[in-house]
């Protein structure tokens, strides 16, 4: 549990978060409904990435993600959700521009950014 508190630390304090909505069984994209109902009902944090097809920066850094989702493992759910697609998904968290990554814990926002820094600050951060 340890590594997903240092996780969630993370994730409310660094740098830009680029994502791409391809595939991917780590960080999959999702509909509105699956992540209400993943923030509703996991007990553990749900990292919900705010994304847009057509966002340069949301395709620039999927790896560095999908590393972290790797290196979490099953102690964190993450998920890409599409705010062209679901734009009043996303008002209800006061999401506005992209990527914007919001970590859920106890069902409810707990940390929000639109920055990530690199790996090695990740890599830091999680030990």
């Amino acid at each position: 549990m340890a590594k997903t508190i240092l996780a969630v630390a993370l994730f409310g304090g660094i740098g830009v978060f680029a994502l791409s909505l391809a595939p991917d069984r780590l960080v999959p994209e999702v509909s509105a409904a699956e992540a209400a109902s993943a923030i509703a009902q996991e007990a553990k944090p749900v990292v919900v990435a705010f994304v847009t097809r057509g966002c340069v920066f949301c395709k620039g850094s999927t790896r560095l993600l999908r590393e972290v989702a790797s290196d979490v493992g099953d102690d964190a759910r993450f998920m890409q959700v599409d705010l062209a697609k679901y734009p009043e998904f996303a008002a209800q968290y006061d999401v506005v521009a992209v990527p914007t990554i919001v970590v859920f814990r106890d069902h409810t926002p707990h940390a929000r950014t639109s920055l990530i820094g690199s790996k090695r600050e990740l890599d830091m951060s999680l030990r």
